[in-house]
């Protein structure tokens, strides 16, 4: 037996003499009467009815449906252009189709001037790149309006959207011209 347990054995009635007053008696009684297990007091529950809940998860059912349903029309009239996109572009405005191929290329022909001559050392073909693909969007916007209603008004305006392209690229060329003069001039004037 080890020492604590032999000093309790000797020491039990003097430790049986010291017992907690009544009061403390009273304390303790009327906390466990407040909250079972923890001395503090007890907070309601309130309880939901079944139905209520059932109800809930009914609404957020509906408004998922609701929302998948309206994604899903608007993901349908989305794709109608695009239905109309597969129709070639011979088909809807032959004349446009072939203005279009003849501006293309001439778009490509003079970009393809500009960056041989220098104008990216330059920096003049950032505005340019800019100009370009703002009238690249527009064109986009156009022709997928074009494949809706077929007008002419819409192809008249495609294609001075091709002609404002070329215009542009013929102006940086004028420019990029003028520079080179005067860098010549310049130069000439130094020796």
């Amino acid at each position: 037996m080890s020492k604590l347990e032999e000093f309790i054995q000797k020491n039990r009635q003097e430790f049986d003499a010291w017992e907690p007053s009544d009061q403390l008696w009273g304390k303790l009684a009327k906390g466990l009467d407040d909250s079972p297990g923890t001395g503090l007091p007890v907070k309601t529950v309130r309880m939901v009815p079944i139905a209520r809940v059932w109800q809930i998860a009914a609404g957020f059912v509906l408004i998922l449906v609701a929302a998948l349903t309206i994604q899903y029309y608007l993901s349908q009239n989305d794709q109608q252009p695009a239905v109309a996109a597969r129709q070639s572009l011979e088909q809807i405005a032959p004349e446009l189709a072939e203005v279009e191929q003849f501006y293309t290329q001439q778009v490509k022909l003079k970009r393809q001037e500009l960056q041989q001559s220098g104008a990216h050392k330059l920096g003049m073909d950032k505005d340019v790149d800019r100009e370009l693909s703002s009238l690249d969007s527009a064109y986009s916007d156009l022709k997928l309006e074009l494949y809706k209603t077929g007008s002419q008004e819409v192809i008249d305006v495609m294609i001075q959207n091709l002609l404002f392209r070329v215009d542009i690229l013929n102006k940086q060329m004028d420019a990029l011209q003028n520079v080179k003069k005067l860098n010549n001039q310049t130069h000439e004037k130094q020796i």
